[in-house]
Order: C-alpha cells, then structure tokens, then sequence
C-alpha cells in the first residue's frame, strides 16, 4: 500500500548477486500504472501479479509485503501452479475462507488515523507520517527515498475481500519474516497472524516496517535461505 514497485530499488541488486531475477511488480492504480481508483480491487491487484508470473514463463518465488500478503494470497488461490513458494514480509496473511485486511484489525491506531481520505477514492500519508510509521530506522538517504516514492493507494485496493483454501493457496510452502520494531502492523499482530497459515519457517528481522530500505542486504540474505527450501 502506498508505493509502486521503486520500493524494492535497494533490495534488487542484493538478490541479483544471490543468484535471482527480480521483478518488482507496480500495480494498477499506483503511480505509473493508471487505472481509475474506482476500478481497483484486491482481484485487479491479483490480476496484476498473476500477468507477470506469466510473462516469467515458469514458478517463482512470491514475495508480498505489508498489504502486499492479501495480494498474494489473492494471485496464488488463483493460479498456484505459477508459483514454487510465498514469502509474507511484515505482512497480512488471512486464513482460508473469504477475509478482507480490515477483518484481521492489526494495524496500528497511528497507521489507521495517518491516512488521509481523497475526494478521487484515494487515500495518501504524509512523508512525516510514512517516516514514524514506514522508515523509523532508515538512514536519511533511505528515508528520504520512501517519502519521494510514496503514492495515493485507492481505496478499492484495500477494501474488497480475498477468499483462498487450502485446496489451493494451501498447497504452497510459505514463509514469514517478521519486524520487531514494525510501527504500522505491530509485532504481536504480525505473530498472530501466523496462526492463520501453516508457515514452513519464521524468520526474524530487528527492523522495522520496511527492511527492504533500511537493511536490503540482510533480507535478501533472508529470502536466498527461504528461497532454498
């Protein structure tokens, strides 16, 4: 929510030298990818991570961070067969049935009252509030980078539901990395909602929101580990 996949920009040469190809998708409706925000919905947002996967042309890892976890849940129920693993990065990870991110109720009440609601069917965040809540502990380069790549996050992206099962979304290994010092989604509910999926590994980061910015090489690390299983 609120980026465009320039956000990954740190974290893409560590993987490269970890052996991966890297594509950072950019969903429809966030900046540079137009779409009318009434027309976005958690489907469009799988529509959009299932085209690349396709275009891949064979299984991959699914890496969803933050909001990002309902999009991929939503893209591998659908078509599981594009991808080999998931990894959820601080991120929502819903139970099998039909569940939006606002039934979990794990944000914190900072993130909920820092969105500020547009008159186009957008919500934006400020770059003082992105930093306390997103990059707390990023250098000032890192943090500056998040707040110039911040976008609007249309509503529809957030509130619409995914329905997934065990039949499908169950069938794939899963990981989770979880931040410790995460100010938007909190620790205690990032452990919470571990209890809805089956993880085949949990792994912890002594950082915060976005461990892609403030410790890229330590993640990819992480993901080359997670990759491997």
């Amino acid at each position: 929510a609120f980026h465009t996949g320039k956000c990954w920009t740190f974290l893409e040469p560590h993987l490269r030298e970890r052996g991966f190809d890297v594509h950072a998708v950019t969903l429809g409706g966030h900046r540079g990818v137009p779409r009318n925000s009434s027309e976005v919905t958690m489907q469009t947002y799988g529509d959009d991570v299932i085209a690349c996967a396709e275009k891949i042309g064979r299984p991959c890892i699914l890496l969803g961070h933050s909001l990002g976890g309902m999009v991929i849940s939503e893209a591998a129920e659908r078509r599981p067969e594009l991808f080999c693993s998931l990894i959820y990065l601080a991120a929502f990870a819903p139970p099998f049935g039909t569940y939006s991110h606002t039934e979990l109720s794990v944000v914190t009440p900072e993130m909920m009252s820092a969105a500020q609601l547009k008159s186009d069917g957008t919500a934006f965040i400020s770059p003082e509030a992105a930093i306390q809540l997103f990059y707390n502990r990023g250098t000032s380069e890192q943090k500056s980078f998040g707040v110039e790549h911040l976008c609007p996050q249309p509503l529809g992206g957030t509130a619409n539901a995914v329905h997934t099962s065990a039949a499908r979304l169950g069938t794939l290994p899963k990981s989770y990395v979880e931040c410790t010092d995460d100010r938007a989604i909190p620790i205690t509910s990032q452990r919470e909602m571990q209890k809805n999926m089956k993880f085949f590994a949990v792994w912890t980061l002594d950082s915060d929101h976005s461990p892609f910015l403030c410790m890229p090489a330590e993640l990819a690390d992480v993901i080359a580990i997670l990759g491997a299983c």
